[in-house]
Formats: C-alpha cells, structure tokens, sequence
C-alpha cells in the first residue's frame, strides 16, 4: 500500500525526518507499507491506532516527491 504525506515541516538535514522548524513549502513523501499476508483483502483493511504500528505495516520504501508526481485519482493522501 502506497501512501502519500504532506507536512510544512523542514526537513532534517541528516535525512532522517523533519525538524520544528517551518518550511516555506509543503514537503512530501511517499510511503510504501508492508501488508501482512494476514490482511488478504486490501480493500477489507481497517488500520489500528497503536504503539507499535510500524510492527503492524512496516514501512517497505520511502521517498521525497514533488506536488507534480502526485496522482489525485490513484494516490492515498494524510
């Protein structure tokens, strides 16, 4: 499952995440999570809030992305 975040966050100079600081505009990323094979049915899935989430749908793949690689009609946004 790909999903695709927005922050108006900085990013951390180290690549690691974001930092306190503002940024002058929108950074985003997108996410590809690991679904268990538990989870047959994606269109089924109900994500639970929780502690532990990254062991629920580890994190498979991540990269910074501009506004113009984003598919409004296919993309999943927070």
């Amino acid at each position: 499952m790909t999903v695709i975040t927005a922050t108006d966050r900085q990013r951390d100079p180290a690549g690691i995440g974001y930092t306190a600081k503002r940024s002058p505009r929108l950074q985003f990323e997108r996410f590809t999570l690991a679904i268990p094979p538990a989870h047959k049915e994606l269109g089924k899935l109900k994500p639970k809030i929780q502690a532990s989430s990254t062991q629920t749908y580890p994190i498979a793949g991540r990269e910074a992305i501009v506004e113009k690689d984003i598919n409004i009609t296919d993309d999943t946004l927070i």
